[in-house]
């Protein structure tokens, strides 16, 4: 008799002990722990033996499934956990063929912002199928669009998202110095001077409005006596946007919540990356309101920006 594996079901018979080991010696049965008392003879095998049990013992009792493999045996006989697990099987399967998240790793801003724009176009929303849009198709749109700007570009599947890595072509710009004073844009608080030339108006950390002059062209000295500067730089701090977005009820009736979240916070970091050129970046992002009103899924999000006070 051959030596069987840990897994074991553990079968009982009442026969004669001579007649049980000619019938296992002649159909060659891997058998192990065997026990004789008062005429019941109990005796181990492999999970996998049985139908050759019950068919050379038909009077066999299976008294218990032992290791691993028995216990997923006993699992496959109850139909509600076979379903269950065909259940489960099937939604692993489904989401494990969808991205819920593209990351982007770039060293230009402003060019992150078009390539995550123009895979948005190619899916419509996020998250979508892999199907449509796998990895291949992504680089090649990517670098068939923006060949002029990339000098590489790499597409990489981890899981359930992608990653995009690219390096941007170095274009080298003449600084121009400019005779206008550096003006307010939008309302903010400064955080940072990147000033060569100019006459600073303002401090950081003070909160300046629209219109406000942040570095004057004119220098006036103990004399007061006017100077006319040029001016170059940029005056950067913080700006605040209420993002909403929203998406009818009727057209995600199969479609959990969590999903519609993410499509509405994604197209709502959509919405305010247009906001954003190079050099500046989200600072901080709160959802305020996700909710089910009249009909509608609706979402509002406030963005703290870090960004060129000055920037048209």
């Amino acid at each position: 008799m051959k030596r069987i594996g840990k897994s074991m079901d553990i079968w009982q018979i009442k026969m004669p002990l001579l007649s049980f080991y000619r019938k296992v010696q002649a159909q060659n049965l891997e058998i192990r722990d065997v026990q004789f008392e008062e005429g019941w003879i109990t005796f181990g095998t492999s999970p996998f033996n049985k139908r050759e049990i019950l068919r050379i013992f038909p009077k066999a009792e299976l008294l218990q499934r032992k290791g691993i493999i028995g216990h997923i045996f006993i699992q496959l006989t109850d139909v509600k956990k076979i379903i269950l697990l065909i259940f489960a099987s099937g939604v692993w399967f489904f989401l494990s063929q969808c991205v819920f998240e593209v990351e982007y790793y770039g060293d230009k801003d402003l060019l992150k912002r078009k390539i995550e724009e123009t895979l948005i176009e190619n899916v419509h929303q996020i998250p979508f199928s892999k199907h449509e849009l796998s990895i291949e198709e992504a680089e090649k749109i990517l670098k068939e669009k923006y060949q002029d700007e990339l000098s590489w570009l790499e597409v990489v599947e981890v899981g359930s998202k992608y990653q995009v890595y690219f390096v941007a072509k170095e274009v080298v710009e003449t600084p121009q110095l400019k005779s206008d004073p550096l003006i307010a844009t939008k309302d903010g608080m400064v955080v940072y001077f990147d000033v060569e030339n100019g006459q600073k108006m303002v401090n950081v950390n003070q909160i300046v409005y629209k219109g406000d002059v942040l570095v004057n062209n004119i220098l006036v000295d103990s004399s007061g006596n006017e100077k006319p500067l040029y001016v170059k730089g940029k005056v950067y701090g913080y700006t605040w946007y209420t993002i909403e977005s929203m998406i009818n009820e009727s057209e995600c009736k199969n479609i959990h919540d969590a999903l519609v979240y993410l499509r509405l916070l994604f197209d709502c970091r959509n919405q305010i990356s247009k906001e954003i050129s190079d050099g500046e970046r989200i600072e901080s992002e709160k959802v305020l309101q996700f909710i089910h009103e009249e009909g509608k899924i609706k979402i509002k999000i406030h963005y703290t920006l870090y960004e060129d006070l000055t920037r048209p």
